[in-house]
């Protein structure tokens, strides 16, 4: 389920086409799958959420000076 209109998914398809995915490039977050009447909802993980945030987007830099 998603809140995105049709009009956004028409304006970000021609951007998704161009991305390659492989193994390198999937990352699991721990959680938790709980159903909801009709539907599955997933409860990350904070701690993991945040680790996996850290090591994908930041890269350690040495001091300079």
């Amino acid at each position: 389920m998603t809140n995105i209109t049709a009009d956004e998914i028409s304006y970000l398809a021609p951007d998704i086409t161009g991305y390659s995915f492989d193994s390198s490039s999937l990352h699991m977050i721990e959680g938790e799958t709980r159903k909801n009447g009709e539907f599955e909802e997933f409860y990350v993980d904070e701690e993991d959420l945040y680790r996996t945030i850290i090591e994908v987007f930041y890269e350690e830099i040495d001091n300079v000076g």
